[in-house]
């Protein structure tokens, strides 16, 4: 299914916004479709959370991040065809990616510093 939106009550100076776009993936990200002073409070935490785990939507052209969350209130209003999904099963979602690639880490880590041993211990035993 496609991503929409619409943004007729977003003012038109936010849908110029350099983070206007992110805003719109983003809501996909954070399961949350609809922008608006309720759900502001809980689409930054989840913004967040987001950014936290998988860093910024953008950067500058220094390659500093610009962090959505900070700037999310600019873009209430916007609706996109996102449906809700409810707090316990997005953390939940999250919470597990984030165990399941700190696991492949620490095995990728482990495999590269048996890889470094076993280099050295060879190195070691040839004669120079």
């Amino acid at each position: 299914m496609a991503l929409t939106w619409d943004a007729r009550n977003v003012p038109e100076a936010e849908r110029n916004h350099p983070l206007f776009q992110s805003a719109i993936w983003n809501s996909m990200a954070i399961g949350i479709g609809v922008l608006d002073e309720l759900s502001l409070p809980e689409a930054v935490v989840r913004t967040q959370i987001k950014e936290g785990l998988n860093g910024a939507w953008q950067y500058d052209h220094e390659g500093n991040p610009i962090y959505l969350w900070k700037e999310l209130w600019r873009f209430v209003g916007l609706r996109t065809n996102v449906s809700y999904e409810p707090k316990a099963k997005w953390l939940r979602w999250h919470y597990d990616l984030a165990v399941k690639e700190s696991r492949e880490t620490v095995e990728y880590e482990r495999r590269e510093r048996e890889t470094r041993a076993v280099e050295t211990f060879d190195e070691e035993l040839t004669p120079a």
